[in-house]
């Protein structure tokens, strides 16, 4: 789990530990735990918790991200479910995922959008290539045109759904940042008793 966590968050867990053993080892020596001595390790237990449940929201959002996608290599047209080795930026400006093939060794794109913003920009991309070749669409059968108005209507809620998800993920963010000053202080606050082998009066949320 420690690949999900950043520096702050090591440093916040590593100085939880130390506390813990040298809180219970004093403690011990002075006669046993009272209740507010396990309220504090109660406390540094949910440190530990929050810290954890965060790494672990990173590693499933990793996760999704790289769900393996059925694809065919272009060299030995072998189809199967592969899970992308990285992503890179394609000739048209778009997130695309590079898979491996374990056959013949190559790396290679499907060359398809890997997230909604760019997913919705190619649509975008498409429907107005549409309109400015209308003349000529005009010729085609009355089915197609009938597949593109469906078309239409599908952008046209996939773009709700994107703009649902880019207002969720603002919050997310800042979210996130709010977890990230409450790590902060925990982490000053530890540092400070460590130093000064005292608890409370912390200069909280000061680096």
């Amino acid at each position: 789990m420690d690949k999900y966590l950043n520096e702050v968050e090591k440093e916040l867990l590593a100085l939880v530990n130390y506390h813990r053993k040298d809180y219970e080892n004093t403690k011990l020596k002075q006669g046993g735990l009272h209740p507010d001595d396990i309220k504090i390790l109660e406390e540094l237990n949910n440190a530990v918790e929050f810290v954890n449940s965060i790494a672990k929201g990173r590693k499933e959002r990793e996760q999704e991200k790289y769900q393996p996608i059925i694809t065919q290599c272009p060299d030995c047209n072998v189809e199967k479910q592969r899970v992308p080795i990285y992503e890179q930026k394609n000739e048209h400006g778009y997130m695309t995922n590079i898979y491996q093939c374990a056959e013949c060794n190559i790396e290679f794109t499907d060359g398809k959008p890997n997230n909604a913003k760019d997913q919705l920009h190619a649509l975008e991309e498409l429907i107005n290539f549409i309109e400015k070749n209308k003349k000529d669409f005009n010729k085609i059968p009355a089915e197609m045109k009938k597949e593109l108005a469906q078309f239409k209507i599908q952008y046209a809620n996939f773009k709700q759904k994107c703009e649902a998800e880019e207002k969720s993920f603002k919050i997310f963010k800042q979210t996130e940042q709010e977890l990230d000053k409450a790590i902060i202080q925990w982490r000053d606050y530890l540092l400070f008793a460590k130093v000064n082998k005292q608890w409370g009066n912390a200069p909280i949320g000061k680096s």
